[in-house]
């Protein structure tokens, strides 16, 4: 009868006796770097040590990633130049390998050659030439073939690369571009906007119809948001006559939903009218404040020119 033992392994591979077990693994064409490769050992019955008791076998699993648990052991160096920065490897990127002489074509290799150490690409041509390259211009290929002073060390597994940094002239100018775009809010004197009230005022025929000029006034900052008192203050004094006057009440009812955004975000959708034509109504009329309020001539020559005209 055997018992079937299912954990960790008694020790990692490259422990006391765990090179012979890593030599089991390959001969039975197990490949040490896969990574997430799940692999299944029951030795037969022997002499070698492994064996849980006599006349037993036990089943080791793993699932482990080799970044996790590597069968061999790694290490990191910093790039010390730029080299293969076209690549991707800069200097100071931190990079994971593993000792290897043996790499295969295309990949990327610490060697080195006449004592000096390099990061490369490792090619082996068509005629058994062995090569040590790089991507960047200017960077000679090495053939290492016939070279007694040339020795691979490791094959790069990855990088880290190091945190990119900007420099301050493209800082610069990007802040200058952003700046550029970014429109400052306009500010217009209490002077031009009664003129402003005093050229639409006058069609106004229903008190909610003010809030056309309120929203606007608001954005141009004429009038702090939410001082309705001092918005009806405002068109006292520009149209002491006109009727009807804005209500405290029903300008503060009427700011909510779009009504609470710059004019130009308005929507009919979340607008406390519930008809459409009032909507487009009252925001065709805020559009219109706003075009007078943007006007850059002075509040003078424009009431005069407008008495010209009447």
């Amino acid at each position: 009868m055997t018992e079937e033992i299912k954990g960790q392994p008694k020790c990692h591979p490259l422990n006391e006796g765990g090179a012979v077990l890593l030599d089991k693994l390959k001969k039975e064409g197990w490949n040490p770097q896969v990574c997430d490769a799940e692999f299944s050992y029951m030795p037969q019955d022997d002499d070698d040590g492994f064996g849980c008791a006599a006349h037993e076998s036990f089943e080791e699993r793993l699932m482990l990633p080799l970044e996790v648990l590597p069968l061999f052991p790694m290490t990191g160096i910093s790039m010390i130049d730029d080299s293969m920065s076209a690549a991707g490897i800069r200097k100071g990127d931190i990079l994971i390998m593993v000792y290897d002489d043996d790499p295969d074509d295309g990949n990327v290799v610490l060697a080195s050659v006449a004592g000096k150490q390099m990061v490369r690409f490792y090619y082996e041509d068509d005629e058994g030439n062995k090569w040590l390259l790089s991507k960047n211009e200017g960077v000679e290929p090495i053939c290492i073939s016939d070279r007694d002073d040339t020795k691979l060390l490791a094959r790069i597994m990855r990088y880290i690369s190091n945190a990119p940094s900007l420099k301050y002239s493209e800082a610069n100018k990007l802040t200058k571009d952003a700046k550029r775009l970014v429109k400052k809010p306009k500010v217009v004197s209490l002077k031009h906007a009664q003129w402003v009230i005093k050229q639409l005022g006058p069609d106004v025929k229903i008190i909610r119809d003010w809030f056309s000029f309120y929203r606007p006034l608001v954005q141009y900052h004429v009038v702090d948001d939410k001082d309705y008192r001092g918005f009806c203050k405002i068109i006292k004094e520009a149209l002491p006559d006109h009727a009807p006057q804005p209500k405290y009440d029903e300008i503060q009812r009427l700011d909510d939903g779009c009504f609470r955004k710059p004019v130009e975000e308005w929507t009919p959708i979340s607008s406390p009218y519930k008809n459409f034509n009032r909507f487009y109504a009252c925001r065709n009329r805020a559009m219109q404040v706003i075009s007078f309020l943007e006007l850059e001539e002075s509040h003078e020559d424009l009431t005069k020119t407008h008495e010209k005209m009447a």
